[in-house]
This record gives C-alpha cells, structure tokens and sequence, in this order.
C-alpha cells in the first residue's frame, strides 16, 4: 500500500491529534482489534508474574551481604522469584490452589509482612525455623531443640543477635560525623531506642509461646542479625504468606547469583541463555534480515488486512547493511507476480505492490490496463482488472525496462480516499526492500502472503 498526500492544502494539525498520532506510533491504531491484542500481551504478563515468575527489589539492608538493598534507582539488588515452588496461589489472597514443595531450612522466601503497620510489605528472608521445632538464640547461635544449628558453606557466617544492634558500618559512619567522644554515646542511646521500639521476643525468651514453632509457621531471619526486623520481632510467618521463592539475583550483573542451582539443569541454563539469544538474534535478524511492519490499510492486490503485522525479507534480493540503501551482495533475482516491500522516493516511507515486469520486458499502460509485451498483464496480478483504471506513476509508453529497472503495480490511497487505486511505478532494484514473506500477526491470519 502507498499513501500519497493531497495536493490540496490540509489544516493544521491540532495539539490533539498530534498527541493521538504520537501515541499511535506506539500503541498502534486505536481500534477494537487492536485493544484485543493488546489485552491478551497485558494477560500473558499478568499470568507470568501471578503463576510462575515475578522480579522483586530489595527494600533494605536486612540480608546483607547476601543481598544488597538500596532504595536509590537500580543500586538495590533484584531477584527472581519463583511463584509456582510452594504451589499455586489466588490471586488477591493468601490461599493456594495447591501444595508443591515444602519450604525447607535456608531457603530465602519473599512474603506478605505478618503485620499491619509494617514499613514494608512484602518482605525476603531465610527459613530458620521449621513447623514443631523448639527455637532459641543464643551467644551468637541459633539452637533448634537444644542443638546449636550447623549454617552451611554458601552463607556468610552469622551471629544472631538477641536484640537491636548498630552494624559496624553505622558504627563507623556515627564515628565520622560526630568524632569518637560523642560516637560511643550516640551509638547506646540508638542500640536502647530501637529495642524498645523493635523489641526481640520470638526464639530469644524461653516460654513456649516465643519458642516453640507452630504448625504451618516458620522463623524467618535476616542474615544481617543485628540489622533485621524479622521473625524475632514480629514473629512466626504462617506458610500462607509465602509468595515464593528467591532463585537467583539478576540486577546489577556483577552481583548475579545463583541460589539453588538451576543454572546447573537444562530449563535454567535455558531461562538464562534463552533470553539474551533471543534477543541478540532478533537485533542481527532485524538489522540484515528482516523487517516487521503493520499494513495501514487492506490490500486485495496483496491479499492483506489492515492491522496485519508482516515480515519482509530483507536479504532475499541481496544482503542490507544498516544505513546504506543499496545491497551489498547479489542476492536472488525478482519474479513477476511477487508481493513486495518498496521505498518511496524520500528513501524512508514503505509501499507494497505486485512485480509487474522484470528488466528486458516491455510494459506499458493501454485503455487503463497494464500490458506487458503488447498483452494484458495476468501472470502474478490475477486481480488486477478487479481495480478497473490504472493511473501511471511515470510513463505510460511502452517501454522496455533496462537492467535493474523493474515495474510495479501499487495500490495508492490519496488523503480523504476510501478506496486505492492502482498504479504503475516504475523503480530501480535498490529501492525493493524485500518480498513480503508472511504475517505473523494476529494469530488467526498467520501464514505465507
């Protein structure tokens, strides 16, 4: 399809409708067809990120130095999290569809915050504690039924705190605004206000209400102990509020990380490599390759709707180096009848049509019919008398095309016209931009063209 400007003077463009074409370059047209495809990306991004896997910021510093968190933009670290390892949740509830994994010692879980007032919703930390167990902290260790727990190599060595305390960092920190005479005293009263405000109860006092687990309920600690408003404040998180699973850590790449080995197995080096191959793919493919575009308007000439998404080839008439019109290799020749991608004469704006003749054919325009060889066109362009008159971009002489001329039939829609007419253009090879190969959007028209 070719569009070509009214040779009449148009009004000015409003304010409006420059917003409304701004946002369609992006959106596409503002039609029902439209609004459906969209609608279904929108629900595949939303069942994704409900069932199987959802990106999540950390909010604080409460897992360092296994996790870094950072409120200021993209500093913090980000994981994945596996939705789907505990089972399947309703949306907007804490209940499961199903059961899947039981949640094991170590792993680091995201969850709904038990309490009402918390500073911070969804929250990750590690399961310390499982269901029936007897807890206690003490002298820096955490006893489970009255064994001190054994943490495994991949986590940094912890000493579990009974209450509030400043991190070495803060500790510094204090020192460098207010000297050392002033740090020691700045530092107690800190340490006394935040246990009164955070005071630590659950797996520190020994009654059976703080230190027996119950069933479904887990202790859940930070590994930045003295740092971390956890399970020992607000206590047991029932299995109910577990969102999921953290795998990995995927932002910033020099922090990346893999939790639980799934880097190891053939679906994570999948997830991982999958992605970046894919993408690399698609920016080589579409570089040299091939080119998605929306066709603006139907075309009977090309068998084509409006709003369908096609795939031109770019290299099948010779291999396109970005920023350079003509191609650099040969490629295969042109054939009557092809269904092509052109450009305009400003180098830019695509237009398809039919391939009417090839270099050495003579072509021309009579009583409103193309003739190619003093016969009316048919091979390639079966549906051309359906148009009925054929206006001529260029000469309508029989003419003999030269080498690397070739004549198309185009279907032009002037400003304020409904229906196109055709047109004969006349162009060299290197304004083809390639056959159109098939459309690949929406699904029910997927197919050759």
């Amino acid at each position: 399809m070719s569009r070509h400007k009214s040779s009449s003077p148009s009004p000015p463009t409003e304010p409006k409708a420059k917003w409304r074409e701004s946002v369609e370059r992006i959106t596409g047209p503002w039609t029902w067809a439209n609004l459906r495809g969209w609608l279904v990306i929108i629900l595949l991004v939303l069942v994704v990120r409900w069932a199987f896997i959802e990106p999540f910021k950390i909010p604080s510093g409460s897992m360092e130095p296994t996790l870094n968190g950072d409120p200021r933009f993209m500093r913090g670290d980000r994981v994945f999290v596996n939705k789907l390892h505990y089972g399947l949740r309703v949306p907007f509830s804490n209940a499961r569809l199903f059961q899947w994994h039981e949640p094991e010692r170590f792993e680091l879980v995201v969850f709904r915050a038990v309490q009402e007032d918390a500073q911070h919703n969804i929250l990750i930390k590690r399961i310390i504690g499982l269901p029936g167990e007897e807890v206690h902290i003490a002298d820096g260790d955490v006893y489970i039924d009255g064994e001190p727990l054994e943490l495994p190599d991949d986590m940094p060595d912890i000493h579990y705190t009974r209450q509030f305390e400043i991190s070495e960092a803060d500790r510094q920190q204090i020192v460098e605004m207010f000297g050392p005479d002033q740090a020691d005293q700045i530092v107690q009263e800190s340490v006394r206000r935040g246990s009164r405000q955070r005071p630590f109860r659950y797996g520190v006092l020994e009654s059976e209400r703080y230190s027996v687990i119950p069933e479904d309920h887990y202790l859940m600690l930070g590994d930045n102990s003295g740092n971390s408003v956890d399970s020992r404040h607000y206590g047991w998180v029932p299995r109910d509020h577990f969102l999921g699973r953290a795998f990995c850590i995927w932002w910033p790449i020099d922090n990346w990380r893999d939790f639980t080995g799934f880097s190891q197995t053939w679906w994570g080096r999948l997830l991982l490599y999958g992605p970046p191959a894919a993408v690399g793919l698609y920016i080589v493919g579409a570089l040299f390759f091939f080119h998605s575009w929306r066709i603006e308007a139907s075309s009977r000439l090309c068998g084509l709707n409006q709003g369908d998404r096609i795939v031109i080839s770019k290299a099948a008439y010779g291999l396109r180096v970005p920023l350079l019109r003509n191609p650099v290799t040969k490629g295969r020749t042109p054939a009557r009848g092809e269904a092509v991608a052109f450009f305009e004469e400003d180098g830019e704006t695509l237009g398809i049509g039919r391939i009417a003749a090839v270099p050495g054919d003579k072509i021309g325009v009579k009583n409103g019919s193309v003739q190619v060889g003093g016969e009316p066109l048919e091979n390639g362009v079966p549906s051309i008398q359906e148009f009925g008159a054929v206006a001529v971009d260029g000469k309508s002489k029989q003419t003999v095309l030269k080498e690397g001329q070739y004549a198309l039939v185009a279907e032009i829609l002037d400003d304020g016209q409904e229906e196109p007419t055709l047109a004969l253009k006349y162009i060299n090879r290197g304004a083809l931009a390639g056959p159109l190969a098939a459309v690949w959007w929406p699904p029910r028209r997927i197919g050759r063209v």
